[in-house]
């Protein structure tokens, strides 16, 4: 068998064919040019980016018996040819691993010192130079110091940190930088091409992908996929041999986050960890996926700034779509953590599936500008017709819903609970404390903290949309010429829209009634007695009578309806309150706000510390006067 690989047959014999590294190729061509060639170089950078490849060329470029020293060698002359080979006896390559003591340093100097015996100089070709031992290092600064002048010293290193200065200042440096995944497509599709194989770029791409920016790396992945796959090469087929049929799982686990499927989002983790992949390199490539979903979201051509494949980009831009680039921002932050958190957590499994489960309950945030923009336009509306919308905001019967009778006034966070115990003053013991109660004397426990919650703002529920809504309610048309200009939704995905409850539709359509149009307040009060694929319809009180007989309220409605689920037919009807049976938006969230006060009430009741209060002082409960407030954000 006398078959060369691939990264052997084309390695590069001319400064020009070195990929991914023009610009050393040309600063040391110039260098030969002017001659300005230093005696010692160091060449750095990772695996396979041309490093030794280099270091060759530039033995010949000086050897060169046709035309040296010369930018371009000959690559046929006896000099050229026996450095390809290997057999130059006055060409060293010497593997710093294995010749590492100062022993085979004291032979380099002593045979450094005598002149070529065939050549024009005598170079030394060092590979892996940071092995080399500190005695070592230090027996060669002289030499590398003050050569002879037919001597060239080559250093090339993967770790040029381990080096000591004091050989780095005595060394032109050159970083070699890691090859982009186009130039490494471009050059496997050139080799195919040469080696008549035919093959996807898609292909070509993950394979440039898996090579991590080393060339060597690339060119020896391709030669084990021909041996697979033949003289045509396919990008399923190289998934399969490298083993990266798992990327499939980055986008389902993407796609699950995005569609807030907690189900689907685990089951992808079991599929991962049944393949047998390591979690903590799936979590650390997940990483790397958000920030380029990131990229996709953000970008008109993703292509060349992430290593996607055209398919793998169609399937990323169906996802972002359906989510907003800040979701992704948060998505990326928490997988970091998580990566992070797996290396020094004894359950990584467990840990992936808590941050993956957290990230599935993420929504997309509304941006300030748009708030102000909205708060801004409002303003504008509002402008010089304030005392007539109050008066129409106290007329309306939709108001009294939404206001309470009698409005307490806002109150400082330390003033949620009021805790007074007349038989604590009756006893003639006085604390200070920050909570003020009707008794002679103030008493609380110190220690006793005051829990306060505070609610999500719903921008429905600001003043300043509560007056627009009075208005729409009341008849008011200012505005919704500018409302019906607005742009419309993009319409719902269908196989999300089929998995929405009838309600859920409904909220859908409120929830984009809010961002954009002020009806939503009107619209949570609707009751939704059919939505499907062909009408929608909805039932008000009779006191949204004015409200559904709009035309123009109505038509707004219909249109975001529409342009959401398709064309199907709107109608709004009035009902009695005993036709109610079902629960709107609104009582919904009534309730939801009574529940979340009365668990309130029960936790600072059973606080420690005002039971600890209550048992200090000798309190019944029936003695405390407890006073709990929910406040708006």
């Amino acid at each position: 068998m006398s078959y060369v690989v691939l990264a052997r047959k084309w390695r590069p014999t001319q400064f020009d064919e070195v990929v991914g590294q023009g610009h050393i190729a040309k600063t040391l061509q110039n260098a030969i040019t002017m001659d300005r060639v230093a005696h010692a170089f160091l060449f750095t950078g990772a695996r396979g980016v041309g490093k030794t490849s280099t270091a060759r060329i530039m033995a010949k470029a000086l050897n060169c018996r046709t035309n040296g020293p010369t930018p371009n060698p000959c690559g046929t002359c006896s000099s050229c040819t026996e450095i390809t080979n290997g057999r130059s006896v006055d060409v060293f390559e010497i593997d710093g691993a294995s010749n590492r003591g100062i022993n085979e340093i004291r032979e380099l100097r002593e045979s450094v010192r005598y002149a070529p015996g065939s050549e024009r100089y005598k170079i030394y070709i060092i590979d892996e130079v940071h092995m080399l031992t500190t005695e070592a290092f230090n027996a060669l600064l002289k030499t590398l110091e003050e050569p002879p002048p037919h001597a060239k010293f080559i250093f090339a290193t993967t770790e040029p940190q381990k080096i000591p200065v004091t050989i780095l200042s005595r060394c032109q440096r050159y970083d070699f930088k890691r090859i982009s995944q186009h130039d490494i497509v471009s050059h496997l599709t050139f080799l195919c091409e040469q080696e008549k194989i035919t093959a996807e770029v898609d292909a070509l791409k993950i394979i440039a992908r898996q090579a991590t920016g080393g060339m060597r790396d690339a060119l020896s992945l391709l030669d084990q996929i021909i041996s697979f796959s033949g003289d045509e090469i396919k990008e399923q087929q190289v998934l399969e041999i490298l083993g990266v049929a798992n990327r499939k799982h980055l986008f389902s686990l993407s796609e699950a986050i995005v569609d807030h499927d907690v189900s689907a989002a685990l089951q992808v983790i079991a599929d991962v960890d049944a393949y047998g992949y390591d979690l903590q390199q799936f979590s650390g490539e997940f990483v790397q996926h958000c920030r380029n979903m990131v990229v996709v979201a953000s970008t008109d051509d993703p292509s060349r700034a992430t290593d996607f494949t055209e398919s793998e980009i169609a399937v990323a831009k169906n996802t972002v779509s359906k989510a907003t680039v800040d979701l992704f921002h948060r998505m990326f932050s928490i997988s970091s953590q998580a990566a992070v958190d797996m290396h020094i957590n004894t359950f990584p499994k467990v840990t992936l599936e808590m941050a993956v489960i957290q990230m599935t309950q993420l929504r997309s945030l509304v941006g300030l500008d748009l708030l102000i923009d909205r708060l801004a336009d409002l303003e504008q509306r509002f402008d010089g017709d304030s005392q007539k919308k109050i008066d129409r905001r106290a007329d309306s019967p939709r108001m009294s819903r939404v206001q309470p009778e009698n409005p307490a006034p806002a109150s400082r966070p330390e003033e949620a609970i009021n805790v007074a115990q007349q038989p604590i003053a009756k006893a003639g013991i006085v604390a200070e404390a920050p909570v003020v109660a009707e008794a002679p004397v103030v008493v609380e426990a110190p220690v006793v903290a005051a829990p306060v919650v505070q609610e999500s703002a719903n921008i429905a529920s600001s003043p300043e949309v509560v007056e627009s809504n009075a208005n729409i309610v009341s008849g008011d048309e200012s505005g919704l010429e500018d409302i019906q200009t607005r742009p419309l939704p993009a319409p719902l995905d269908v196989l999300a829209v089929a998995r929405l409850l009838p309600e859920d539709r409904w909220k859908r359509v409120v929830e984009e009634l809010r961002y954009n149009r002020p009806l939503a307040m009107q619209c949570e009060h609707g009751f939704v007695n059919v939505f499907d694929e062909t009408r929608c319809v909805v039932t008000f009180e009779k006191e949204y009578a004015d409200f559904i007989g709009h035309p123009h309220k109505l038509a707004i409605i219909t249109d975001v309806v529409r342009a959401l689920f398709g064309d199907i037919e709107f109608s709004a009807t009035v009902v009695t309150d005993e036709d109610l049976v079902e629960k709107n938006m609104a009582i919904e969230r009534d309730e939801e706000r009574q529940a979340r006060f009365n668990q309130l009430t029960t936790n600072v009741k059973e606080n420690p510390a005002v039971v600890q209060a209550l048992t200090l002082f000798d309190v019944n409960e029936t003695d405390l006067q407890l006073q709990v407030k929910l406040f708006d954000d």
